[in-house]
Order: C-alpha cells, then structure tokens, then sequence
C-alpha cells in the first residue's frame, strides 16, 4: 500500500526576505522535533541552517533539498551533521556529495 504524501508551505524570514518553503510533512514534523531538541523555534532553526548551508547551495544542491538531507540523515542516526551549527569550526563540512539522485 502506499500512503498518500502531503506538503505544506511555511513561511520563513531569512536574511530579510521572505522565503516560503515546501516540504513533505514528515519532513517539517522531523525539523520540528530537531529544532525543539537543539532549544530554538523551528524558523530560527531554519535560519541557523541557511546561514550554516550556504556556502554548499548551487544549481544541484537547493536549500529544500538540504532541509531533506539534512533531517532524514539526523533521524537515521547518521549523525554526522548532529553538531553545533553555531560553531564557525564546522562550517567547512563537504556537502558535496548531496547532489539529488533523479529517479
């Protein structure tokens, strides 16, 4: 049986503009829980990753894609981006290899 996927848009000021993004709800409901365990509200979580992410973004790696590694890989146990994302030492992580797959 395949269960139905539903999105939602939300609705982040990020850098001063205002950005909407779209994601599949389970996918907002893991960055929720991510953003309550790290003590910050989902959307300045979402900024603290934006700002975190940018220097990896490009035409092959968009933020909604990097919002969905991101969070699948944390709720996988793959841990390897469960650091501080604050911490100006972990920002020359490699995301390259984040480029999506096109089935």
């Amino acid at each position: 049986m395949i269960l139905p996927v539903t999105k939602s848009s939300r609705r982040v000021t990020i850098r001063g503009d205002a950005t909407i993004i779209q994601l599949e709800d389970d996918f907002w409901s893991a960055l929720d829980n991510i953003a309550t365990q790290a003590g910050k509200k989902t959307p300045d979580f979402i900024r603290s990753l934006y700002d975190f992410a940018q220097p990896c973004l490009c035409d092959d790696v968009d933020f909604p894609t990097f919002l969905r590694v991101y969070a699948m890989r944390h709720t996988t146990n793959q841990h390897d981006l469960d650091y501080d994302i604050s911490d100006p030492a972990n920002r020359s992580v490699d995301f390259s290899p984040f480029t999506p797959v096109i089935l």
